[in-house]
């Protein structure tokens, strides 16, 4: 096993640790808000036990100009997205978030990606609001 796999390994089971901790705060039965933390935590220290039983070959290399970019591209989009989504609401938010990313990563066919992550989002919307009843903001147009 190399000194990487062990480092990702305790990560990953640190992580498991933090998310049953959280899971243990919050719970309230199956089906409430401890379920969540409970899975992800479940997934994290499966992973770092996969780390730690089974070799891996982990090769690394530096990132260049261009990936550096569309890391920075993105991450700045998804902090305006939180940083815009009470204003604007979960639903046009999520859209343009989605609409900028898909365009910015495909660059072709503007109005398909434009209707496609708008149906997304609009799937996410109901799957959110309406069938899990979770609170969404709902922006200065109230949708």
């Amino acid at each position: 096993m190399k000194p990487v796999d062990r480092i990702i390994g305790v990560f990953m089971a640190l992580l498991s640790v933090l998310c049953f901790w959280e899971t243990h705060r919050v719970w309230n039965g199956w089906g409430g808000t401890g379920s969540m933390p409970l899975i992800v935590g479940s997934i994290f220290g499966l992973l770092s036990v996969i780390f730690f039983i089974t070799p891996h070959q982990v090769r690394v290399e530096s990132v260049n100009r261009k990936e550096a970019v569309g890391l920075l591209f993105i991450g700045g989009s998804f902090a305006l997205y939180i940083v815009i989504i009470n204003w604007l609401g979960f639903l046009i938010s999520t859209w343009l978030f989605l609409a900028i990313v898909a365009m910015y990563i495909s660059r072709s066919r503007p109005l398909s990606t434009i209707v496609w992550t708008g149906a997304v989002a609009a799937c996410a919307h109901f799957i959110f609001r309406y069938l899990l009843g979770m609170y969404l903001p709902t922006g200065f147009m109230r949708v």
